[in-house]
């Protein structure tokens, strides 16, 4: 469960990190 949750954080700081790439 918290290795789940850690995949879960990694994965969602690359979303939001390609999203910011998007944005500029």
């Amino acid at each position: 469960m918290l290795r789940h949750t850690n995949f879960h954080k990694k994965f969602t700081i690359m979303l939001a990190l390609d999203l910011n790439i998007l944005k500029f």
